[in-house]
This record gives C-alpha cells, structure tokens and sequence, in this order.
C-alpha cells in the first residue's frame, strides 16, 4: 500500500491524528483552540507546547525546542522508537485494520520529513541538545551535529560556544581559586570537595584525598550525563562527608543541575515507606533518562535502590497496565542522602559511585555569600549559563576517556 493513501486512512480514522497526540500526551486533550498550552512532558517547568493545523492535520509545536513542529507520525516514531515504514504498519493496524500484513510503498517526500527518530545511545559519544543546536561529544572532542540527541535529552537554556577543555592542566584539579572566571558549578563542587579554610576567599591547594574527591565527582557527573548504559551497572550517590553533619552541602544542587541536561523524574526521599508505594515511578517513561532519589533518609536506603541500579524498575499509573523497563531501558538512578551508603548496608557495595560534599558551606555562609547572588538565578548571564555548560561537557569528556581507558575514578582511585 502507498504511504500517502496510510496516512489518509490513518488520520481520518484517528480524528486528524488527534487520537495519536492524546494517546501519548494526555495534557493535549482539549489544547486545539488557540492559546492552549500544555507541558509535552511530566516535570516539565511551564507549559510550552501547542497544537496547530497543517493540511488538517493536528501537529505539536514546541518552542522549547526553537519552535520545532512534530506531526502524529512523527510523535509515534519518537515513542517508540521506530522508523517511519514501520511506524504506519503499528498505525494502520491499531486504528484500521487489526489483521493487515502488507508493505509499505514510499511514493511521497514524507519520510524524509520525519526526522523525528532520535539517535540510540552511543557506547562513545553523547549527543546534548542547546538553544542553538546539537553538539555531539566524544572522547577526543566536541563538534556540531544535525542528528537528533537520543530521546531522554533535553534543551539546556543557553546557547552553546566552546571554550577550552578545563581539565587538560593538571593543576585545575589541585588548586581553587573561589574568585576564577570558570563555570560556578565548577567552583561550587572544587569546594565541596575541600575541607574549609580560615580564609574561604584565599586560592587554596587541595591535598591528594581532596583532588580524589573533585575528581570523583567530575566523573559520576560524566556518567550521569551519558545516556548509554553498559554492563558498568552503578548508581550515583551524593552524601555529606561528614555523615553525622546536617550542614548543607551543596549535593542536592548538584543534582538537579545535572537535570538541567536530562529528562529527570524527582522521588522525594523522606517518603514513609517509599518502595511500598504502588506509583512510585508513576512519571517515568523510556524517555526519562535519570531519576534522582532526593535527601533520602535511612528508613527508604533499601536493598530496592540496589535492584533499581542493577535490575530496572516496575512503572504503574492509575488505569494503566503495568510496564517494566528492564536495565537497559530504565534510568540512571542518582540519590542525594545525608549518610554515604556503606554506613546502611553492606549490600549497597560495589553499586554506587559515591561522592562526598563536605562542609565548606553553612548555613552562616551559603553559595550566594560565595558567589555574591543565587546560582542559576534571574542575574545568571549568557557566560555563566555557557561556562556550566562548558563545564557539563568536559565531564562527560573525562568520563568518556577514562572509559575509553577502562579507568573507573572514585573517592579512592587515582587521578588521570
């Protein structure tokens, strides 16, 4: 059958593909008037998505995404992962004709049109999305792509320049300098690293255990940032150096920084009883590339954080069927606890990549009284957002050569 007479078929038969949008995005029903806004996503910070007509046909418009338009076929393509021939079969047998067997002719320019399939993760490589394009990230360098990002990526709020790899000097990992003009969040973790000072305005050395720690941290944030997911099988876990402090630290900032980057579902940690929660992981999606577990008490510190890491995880919504995504279709899993994870159980071991924030802050002398303003605030100029930016994709530089090296950096490995 031609391709033009499936897709005639298909929307007509799906209210002009209305049906298709609604299944996926059920904040779309009721969105086809002008002005309706509606989140494309669960988590998602304001609406920024409408419905617009084209030839009849209902498409989404996402200004998020510099006012990219994705049509019922496309958004079906993007969901599941499947290419365009194969995506008007799932169609016209789910809304036409269950028991259809035939092929499918191409005849017309659409399936050029739908670019909407995004890229698999790469064993080497990440692709990360800015205000300004695509920049595909390797080992050995970073350069501008025109292939869409793998689909738990989303749109850091800057426009992207490159500057200088930060970790090629040796040095940068040894010495703090709390008034440099690096990234913030570069800044902000050199001193979480660090035991304070008598003066916290001086440029201070780290000592061999305080590089370790940046070091670490450099790492688990590289990780986190790549998509792929091989037999390496960990979790990240941001805990208080000190884990009799209640000072904070810094980590669960990192953490949602790292959101910034990723399509991330929040888990409040302090939940009574939280694995016995029947939605839990009721926001999750195969989209959804990190789930952060945040300020996790004692109590929910579980052997299930284990099997979340290595096994996957069990999705449930309200009158929905159940769906399990098995390790390499769930998301990395990042928490942020007060306790490193060796002081709740030993069958924690081995799982996480575990990075300590110490208590160079207080609740006297806080980031802003570091930084002179909130982080990532209304003041944060076009520089600070490219330089965490920058920032970002060095990590997952370093992360990618120490794989490429078959390194593993933690607390108590050494530097490269």
């Amino acid at each position: 059958m031609k391709d033009t007479e499936m897709l005639t078929a298909i929307y007509k038969a799906t209210d002009n593909g209305m049906k298709i949008i609604t299944g996926h995005i059920p904040e779309a029903v009721g969105c086809d008037r002008v002005g309706a806004f509606f989140r494309a996503y669960k988590g998602q910070r304001t609406p920024s998505c409408h419905l617009i007509q084209i030839d009849g046909v209902w498409h989404i418009i996402d200004y998020g995404m510099a006012a990219h338009t994705m049509s019922p076929v496309g958004l079906e393509m993007r969901m599941n992962g499947l290419g365009f021939r194969d995506t008007l079969k799932r169609l016209y047998r789910e809304h036409i004709d269950p028991q259809w067997t035939g092929t499918v002719e191409v005849e017309s320019d659409n399936e050029l049109k739908e670019k909407h399939v995004p890229s698999q993760p790469e064993p080497d490589a990440q692709t990360l999305a800015f205000r300004n394009g695509y920049f595909r990230v390797t080992a050995d360098g970073v350069e501008r792509t025109q292939e869409l990002p793998d689909r738990t990526v989303k749109v850091f709020p800057c426009a992207f320049t490159r500057m200088p790899y930060l970790f090629t000097a040796q040095d940068v990992l040894r010495v703090m300098d709390p008034h440099g003009d690096s990234s913030p969040v570069f800044r902000l973790l050199a001193m979480a690293s660090m035991e304070p000072r008598s003066n916290r305005d001086a440029t201070a050395e780290l000592t061999e255990s305080e590089s370790k720690s940046l070091a670490a941290k450099l790492f688990a944030i590289g990780y986190l940032l790549h998509s792929y997911k091989d037999e390496f099988k960990a979790g990240v876990w941001f805990h208080n150096a000190q884990p009799d402090s209640n000072m904070p630290t810094g980590k669960t900032f990192v953490a949602r920084w790292v959101s910034l980057f990723r399509n991330t579902f929040p888990i409040y940690g302090r939940y009574p009883g939280m694995h016995n929660r029947r939605f839990l992981f009721d926001g999750v999606s195969r989209d959804t590339g990190m789930v952060i577990f945040d300020d996790l008490i004692p109590a929910n510190a579980t052997h299930h954080l284990r099997e979340y890491v290595k096994d996957g995880i069990t999705v449930e919504r309200k009158m929905c069927p159940q769906t399990t995504l098995d390790y390499h279709d769930a998301p990395k899993i990042a928490v942020t606890a007060v306790m490193p994870p060796e002081h709740i159980a030993s069958a924690h071991d081995g799982v996480w990549l575990t990075c300590g924030f110490s208590d160079w802050f207080d609740p006297l002398y806080k980031p802003s009284t570091q930084f002179g303003r909130i982080l990532m605030d209304d003041r944060y100029t076009q520089e600070d957002w490219n330089r965490d930016a920058n920032f970002a994709v060095d990590c997952l530089q370093f992360y990618l050569r120490c794989r490429k090296n078959g390194l593993e950096i933690t607390e108590e490995g050494g530097l490269l």
